[in-house]
């Protein structure tokens, strides 16, 4: 009889394989081959097998997290629970049976589908919180609704989470707070940042050579790499690249990723005037990675609200240096990785890159640092920790 791990995934598609997902099957599975993972989304949504895949709903529902619209979370809802109902039958006939369930994400339809399979499975639930939804002081006049939504679908989430999960995964100690504050339940839980596989081929050396260290030219002075969603920025992004392209009219910026944020990325670039220096590349997958970061100089980062994201390690790891906003997650998540700027002020962080993108002697240097304090978050290195961390609970996954 198989003996299968269940990982709910996350219902998007962002700018890189980095997610929640790869976080568990990296640390839980590794290379355990006995050990069969079922990844259960909206759309092809069934699969047993060994390799990560990607689950993204129908193309009228795509790119709808952080929804605005309560029907829609219910839509989604009702798909996580239709695929979980569709992978009973199908283990059924295969003879397995399902340990342990892992939600990859704090988002309400999938912590709705990850209950559903603890109940009809009977199996363990690992959860995992990835941030807490902003307060609405903090947000802008055109997401408060939004935000209002996000509170209250994050509030029911939690509370099931608290009723039904066995054991947490925390992604920063900030999350860890905000989620224990409400409640005196202390879950079995650990606190692990996240990781990244190793650069591909060995050729993170090399790609960090050609970029920076001989500095041939380059086809993107920067580039934003993470989901479009209003948590990650990609509006400052824009903004900033206002005041990059005053000084520098020739410097070329790149957005790379998927989300509800795209159709307002190309209107606000329009408005500023900079739509032309601006390319909209799409997702990118981790093979076509090494050849990107050859033609990239920096990376922006300008989170409104958020804890970290794996998303920019994947750049880091190549040696691209990062820019982002001071965030107590951010800074617990990337330290010394990152050069911070106090948020919102968009203007300094773009003189910061300014400084760097003309300066061949300080981004070779910036760019050998990003390469080496990126080896900490490869999963190889993360694996024992996390390991011992289970075996503390006389957990075995």
């Amino acid at each position: 009889m198989k003996t299968i791990i269940l990982i709910m995934a996350p219902m998007y598609q962002g700018g890189s394989p980095s997610g929640g997902d790869n976080f568990f099957i990296n640390l839980c599975v590794g290379d355990r081959s006995e050990i069969h993972v079922c990844f259960s989304g909206t759309e092809d949504c069934n699969y047993i097998g060994r390799s990560m895949v990607t689950h993204t709903p129908p193309e009228s529902l795509r790119g709808l997290i952080g929804l605005s619209r309560i029907s829609d979370l219910l839509v989604l809802s009702a798909l996580a629970v239709g695929s979980v109902l569709r992978l009973r039958s199908i283990l059924k006939s295969q003879q397995a049976i399902v340990t342990t369930c892992y939600v990859a994400s704090d988002f309400f339809p999938d912590v709705v589908g990850g209950l559903c399979a603890k109940l009809l499975f009977r199996c363990r639930l690992v959860n995992c919180i990835f941030l807490m939804a902003p307060r609405l002081r903090t947000v802008k006049i055109r997401y408060v609704f939004r935000t209002v939504c996000y509170q209250l679908s994050q509030c029911l989430t939690h509370s099931i989470i608290r009723k039904s999960s066995d054991m947490l995964f925390f992604c920063s100690n900030v999350t860890k707070e905000m989620f224990f504050q409400r409640t005196e339940n202390k879950l079995p839980h650990i606190l692990i940042h996240g990781g990244v596989e190793e650069p591909l081929n060995g050729r993170c050396n090399r790609s960090v050579s050609l970029r920076n260290f001989e500095f041939r030219p380059c086809a993107y002075a920067s580039v934003y790499f993470a989901r479009l969603h209003p948590q990650k920025g990609v509006l400052n992004a824009i903004k900033i690249w206002l005041y990059v392209s005053q000084v520098v009219p020739d410097a070329r910026f790149a957005i790379i990723g998927e989300g509800p944020e795209l159709a307002a990325s190309h209107e606000l670039a329009k408005a500023l005037g900079i739509y032309e220096k601006i390319d909209w590349l799409g997702y990118v997958s981790r093979e076509q990675l090494p050849n990107l970061v050859k033609r990239v100089k920096t990376m922006v980062h300008p989170v409104d609200y958020d804890t970290g994201g794996m998303a920019p390690i994947e750049l880091t790891k190549y040696g691209v240096p990062m820019f982002c906003f001071e965030h107590p997650g951010m800074r617990e998540m990337y330290g010394d990785l990152a050069n911070y700027s106090p948020y919102p002020d968009v203007k300094i962080l773009a003189r910061k890159i300014i400084e760097v993108i003309s300066d061949r002697a300080r981004l070779s240097e910036m760019s050998k640092k990003s390469f080496e304090l990126s080896k900490p978050f490869y999963w190889s290195r993360l694996r024992p920790y996390f390991i011992d961390e289970l075996a503390k609970y006389d957990i075995i996954l």
